[in-house]
């Protein structure tokens, strides 16, 4: 069982101290949240009414960030050890927490 802080796991705080941390990431995910907020990238359950805009921006960026972030050489960004624990909070974090504390 994970350990959590408050309602976070360790995984997933690791994982939003990075996010905030890295400037390439951060980059990607406000472009993401701009298409999402003009519209450019609403998804049809949205049309559909299945989701709410909120909750699609959630669903979105949680898809988002899990696939920066694993197309992102963050073992070139941090000290050994870092991207260990990086590494093993990746397999574990729970994205929609993450997207909603970047929200």
């Amino acid at each position: 069982m994970a350990a959590t802080i408050g309602r976070a796991t360790l995984e997933t705080q690791l994982v939003i101290s990075y996010v905030t941390m890295s400037n390439e990431v951060r980059q990607d995910i406000t472009e993401a949240l701009e298409r999402l907020h003009t519209g450019a990238d609403v998804p049809d359950q949205v049309d559909t009414g299945i989701w709410t805009p909120a909750e699609a921006v959630e669903m979105i960026l949680a898809e988002r960030l899990q696939s920066i972030l694993a197309n992102t050489p963050y073992a070139d960004l941090a000290p050994a050890v870092h991207s260990d624990l990086l590494d093993l909070a990746l397999s574990r974090v729970n994205w929609h927490q993450v997207a909603a504390a970047l929200l």
